[in-house]
């Protein structure tokens, strides 16, 4: 009877360790993901303004600066959100895995979860979480000079007009 037990035992650990592997592989992948998503953003942002400044100077059609202004903050509110998203499913990956490590009774000086094992966290990167906040609020911050630029563009066309 204990070797079933035994068996069933050893069934559900492998069944853990395979979750535990599914975990830190999706995190992975939606880590990767982030960043590649901010360098899509820097990289349109870039043609942007490329296109705006394409002579090196402000647009002679006022209306053209206007487009590109609305293009360049919709873009930037879209993929902050998507980005934020991104970094919530990253978050639940991380949290499946810490209950995962904390599941198969795992030392904390063996995990890979920082919530576990903040010592080497602490000792080899340091604070963690910051490039989150910055990828997030870069998003944002580059909404609101695009809306600045939108504004300065209709005040140009505004006063043209009168």
């Amino acid at each position: 009877m204990s070797t079933k037990k035994n068996i069933g035992r050893e069934m559900k650990n492998k069944e853990k360790w395979n979750q535990l592997n599914n975990a830190v592989t999706y995190a992975c992948k939606q880590d990767q993901t982030i960043w590649n998503i901010f360098g899509y953003f820097w990289g349109t942002n870039a043609l942007l303004l490329i296109a705006l400044f394409s002579d090196g100077k402000f647009p002679e059609e006022d209306w053209i600066g206007l487009i590109i202004s609305v293009l360049g903050g919709s873009l930037s509110l879209m993929w902050g959100r998507i980005q934020k998203r991104s970094i919530q499913h990253l978050r639940r990956y991380e949290e499946i895995e810490f209950n995962m490590e904390e599941s198969l009774n795992l030392k904390p000086s063996e995990c890979l979860n920082g919530k576990r094992n903040t010592q080497d966290l602490e000792r080899f990167v340091g604070k963690v979480g910051v490039g989150r906040s910055i990828i997030i609020g870069n998003c944002y911050v580059i909404s609101v000079l695009w809306f600045i630029s939108l504004m300065l563009f209709l005040y140009k066309i505004i006063c043209s007009h009168t």
